[in-house]
């Protein structure tokens, strides 16, 4: 049914999966990006400890 573009709900529910999956990738790569911002801004944090205070 759905080669002659008929929609059924079989089809509908794998339309979901794909979907649902894509945003689970996207949630995660969100995820690795905050985690790589917030290591970035530690070390930067890090870099201004070890110089001491600036005059």
């Amino acid at each position: 049914m759905e080669k002659r573009s008929i929609r059924t709900d079989k089809g509908e529910v794998n339309r979901q999966i794909v979907s649902d999956n894509k945003l689970r990738e996207d949630l995660k790569a969100v995820e690795r990006l905050r985690k790589a911002a917030d290591q970035l801004a530690r070390q930067e944090q890090d870099k201004s400890h070890d110089r001491g205070p600036e005059l």
